[in-house]
């Protein structure tokens, strides 16, 4: 750049005219461009608060955080500008940067200083921050560490366990997400005779996002599943409209048995994950307030649907 081109751009005019435009590319949020005309002006002129924090801000939609550290730091050892701003910006940019130790060191020393109540507030907020994300990563990590020394089950041994007890060890790693038994669940579940313990797999590698398609015969089915994408069982239509529907009916007719119901309900829910069933809601729904009224002796309108009350029958003895 010329020194004629230095002193136009430093002219009071021309200086103005800066600022306008980079006033408007920051209200459009043009923060490439502001970026860069920014690092211009400042070449040349000494910029205004105003402008620098919006420089930050545009620095931070940018994920420029490398950007907002070093110049914020800069400010900060020159002694310019807002010394709160200069270092709110700093803490929010290394805490992005994942920084979380060192910003928990930096605002220590600053909760020692005499500083404004809100900006101790805001250095209160950073390092909760912080020490959030630092217990985190390290809660990560434990569980990392825990999945790759756990041995996983061997394929004979669990065949060994009981229903019970194969439910019970499938609940326990889904809760807890260990994908260190993804082969083994894959393994067995062409391998034990029970839908409901066949369910629990599908929802354990859902659960851990198993994307790898698998085929599993279940009833007289092939199906051919890719777990991840799976539906959540509230959103089948058993557990959705059908279970609904029935504890509706029964909590102002037969409160006292709505227990019994939903424990029934499940259980056919279970046996059959994912497949539907072969009829529609009215359907399921009239069938399982004729069947649990039945079991208990209570009274209830005759439905005539012999096909719906046999199927509920079978997937839930079986």
């Amino acid at each position: 750049m010329s020194s004629m081109d230095r002193n136009l751009q430093s002219h009071p005019r021309f200086k103005a005219k800066f600022v306008r435009d980079l006033k408007v590319l920051y209200e459009k949020n043009k923060y490439d461009a502001y970026i860069e005309r920014f690092k211009q002006f400042k070449q040349l002129n000494t910029p205004d608060d105003i402008l620098v924090n919006y420089y930050f801000e545009a620095l931070m939609h940018k994920g420029l955080y490398y950007y907002v550290i070093d110049y914020a730091l800069e400010r900060l050892q020159q002694g310019v500008g807002e010394y709160e701003d200069n270092m709110s910006f700093l803490l929010k940019a290394m805490l992005e940067e994942g920084r979380y130790t060192e910003v928990l060191d930096f605002t220590a020393h600053l909760m020692n200083e005499t500083i404004p109540h809100r900006f101790r507030m805001f250095i209160q907020e950073v390092r909760y921050g912080a020490l959030e994300k630092l217990n985190s990563l390290q809660d990560k990590r434990r569980t990392h560490i825990i999945d790759v020394e756990e041995e996983p089950v061997k394929v004979d041994v669990y065949l060994t366990y009981t229903e019970e007890q194969k439910l019970a060890f499938i609940g326990e790693i889904t809760k807890d997400k260990k994908t260190v038994h993804r082969e083994l669940m894959r393994v067995i579940i062409n391998r034990v005779d029970s839908n409901t313990v066949k369910t629990a797999i599908f929802i354990y590698l859902k659960v851990i996002g198993d994307n790898e398609p698998i085929t599993v015969k279940k009833h007289t089915q092939v199906l051919e599943i890719v777990p991840s994408e799976l539906p959540q069982l509230e959103d089948t239509k058993i557990g959705g409209v059908v279970l609904g529907e029935v504890m509706m009916a029964l909590e102002g007719s037969a409160p006292d048995i709505m227990e019994l119901a939903q424990s029934l309900i499940i259980s056919v829910m279970m046996n059959i994950y994912p497949i539907e069933p072969p009829f529609d809601d009215t359907r399921l729904v009239n069938g399982f307030l004729k069947y649990i009224h039945d079991m208990v002796n209570l009274p209830y309108q005759d439905i005539d649907d012999n096909e719906v009350i046999t199927w509920i029958n079978h997937h839930f003895e079986t």
